[in-house]
């Protein structure tokens, strides 16, 4: 029997497919952190797997070879495994339950197997998971499972899938999406009335180059970074004059007090210095201004041989307001 799989995939996508040989799967040595601005979930997966992104869609594959079998499971395009992470907001009272079996209902009309669903949960919000299997021709099997949650009416799921016994040996990259994923939360009812003001509510970034939290009315943007800067982030709320910005560089066995004095200069109106730790290491900083109402503070960490160079700006009037969440947004800052 052959079996279609164009059963509701829409939404965000996350496909991740083997991209070792038949019955010998990669390891999988290190994983990496999804994190997107606009779309504000969270979760873990292993690293180096190619990433596509379209606005809040998201595809991931261990290796572009194996997308072709996920289009036409009858192909002998390489096997692999998928999962997809999606939302979709509410647009009717149907419960968790209802729309698990609606989905299994869907699938039991299409040919698959499927077996009754089971209680999952994705971080704090209760959900409900199918497991499914079928045949697309005689050596080609199928089988996946999706989980299902609700929450601040929005319908999450995450789904994984596998040929034939791929599914069971890539079975990991599910749980640990499942273990580590965070859901967005709630916007602050006091930021509401004013957008302007720094949320006391914080998100996590976090990749392999470092982990830093900040207010969940902020966004994340991660410009092209220019040589030598290594990596660039970007956190910016309602008013462009008040942000955060982290640039990593190669330190090339400067000391922390060396790159302050070579740094110095680029900084207009220089005011007092200062020094505080930051994960566990000497950080310099210098208070500048380059605005009569702009407020400005560079920080400087060395660590592993990177220069982590930190910048904050507010608007000065707001100082009270920005500076107390910025100081603690820095402080948040953990090396990688």
């Amino acid at each position: 029997m052959k079996i279609k799989l164009a059963v509701r995939y829409s939404f965000f996508l996350l496909l991740i497919s083997g991209c070792a040989p038949k019955n010998e799967p990669a390891k999988i040595a290190e994983w990496v952190r999804y994190v997107d601005p606009y779309f504000k979930v969270h979760f873990n997966y292993p690293k180096g797997w190619h990433l596509l992104s379209e606005g809040g869609r998201v595809t991931l594959y261990s290796s572009q070879d194996v997308m072709d079998k996920f289009y036409d499971p009858t192909s002998k395009g390489k096997e692999g495994v998928q999962v997809i992470v999606a939302f979709e907001k509410l647009d009717s009272l149907q419960t968790l339950e209802g729309y698990a079996n609606s989905y299994a209902t869907d699938l039991g009309n299409s040919g698959y197997t499927v077996s009754p669903a089971e209680p999952i949960t994705m971080e704090d919000a209760p959900g409900s998971q199918v497991h499914y299997t079928g045949f697309h021709d005689e050596k080609t099997k199928s089988e996946a499972v999706r989980a299902f949650a609700i929450k601040d009416s929005v319908l999450y799921y995450v789904q994984y899938a596998g040929f034939n016994d791929l599914y069971k040996m890539y079975h990991v990259v599910y749980d640990t999406l499942i273990a580590s994923i965070k859901l967005p939360k709630p916007k602050a009812a006091a930021t509401a009335l004013d957008p302007s003001v720094p949320s006391t509510e914080f998100e996590k970034f976090a990749n392999n180059f470092l982990e830093i939290s900040y207010p969940d009315n902020f966004e994340t943007a991660m410009p092209q970074p220019k040589a030598p800067v290594e990596f660039s982030l970007e956190l910016k709320g309602y008013r462009l004059d008040s942000n955060i910005r982290v640039d990593i560089l190669a330190a090339q066995g400067l000391p922390v007090e060396k790159v302050l004095e070579q740094n110095e200069k680029k900084f207009p109106n220089p005011g007092s210095r200062g020094e505080t730790m930051l994960d566990g290491a000497k950080t310099l900083f210098l208070n500048y201004s380059p605005a009569q109402s702009i407020g400005s503070r560079v920080y400087f960490l060395v660590k592993n041989d990177r220069v982590y160079r930190v910048i904050i700006n507010y608007h000065r009037p707001a100082k009270d307001v920005y500076l107390p969440v910025f100081e603690k947004t820095v402080a948040s800052l953990k090396t990688k």
